[in-house]
Parts: C-alpha cells; sequence; structure tokens
C-alpha cells in the first residue's frame, strides 16, 4: 500500500511537541509517529516506510508498531491509501 498525506492534514511541532491537525481534531504524537505521518507522501510504500525506520532506528521489530500508527491515521482520516500494490 502506499499512503500520503489527507488534504488538510498537518504536522506541527512547538517546543519539541509534535501535533497532528485535521480539521478541528488535534492529536498529540510522538517523534516516532511524526516521522512515519513525513513519510506518508504518496510515493512511499507501507514495506518501505518500515525500512527507512528500521534504518534509522536501528531496530527490526517495530513493523507492528508501525502498522498500529498508519491504522490509527487511516482511521481518523489523516492519511490515505493511493495505491494498493
Amino acid at each position: 500500500m502506499i499512503y500520503r498525506k489527507s488534504k488538510g492534514s498537518s504536522l506541527l511541532k512547538k517546543e519539541n511537541i509534535f501535533y497532528l491537525v485535521r480539521n478541528n481534531d488535534v492529536y498529540q504524537i510522538n517523534e516516532t509517529c511524526a516521522r512515519i505521518f513525513d513519510l506518508c507522501d504518496g510515493r512511499r510504500t507501507k514495506k518501505c516506510i518500515n525500512s527507512t525506520l528500521m534504518k534509522f532506528y536501528n531496530e527490526t521489530a517495530i513493523e507492528t508498531d508501525i502498522e498500529e500508527v498508519l491504522c490509527f491515521f487511516e482511521s481518523n482520516r489523516l492519511i490515505k491509501v493511493v495505491d494498493n500494490e
């Protein structure tokens, strides 16, 4: 699957705290979630997002966490699937 940010969704950072905003909804997220959101650019697959973050954090067991974050983003219409590979 390829993900992209939904229209009107934006990432804000204030005093080292990250927020996702869409319409009147505001979600406080951690830095890892912010990186995942940033990688949802309409070009990267879930597999690519996984491998990018695994290299960045030097971990191999974060796939489930990434899946949960993507599901949360999608269910709250912060991102959307643009291609089902």
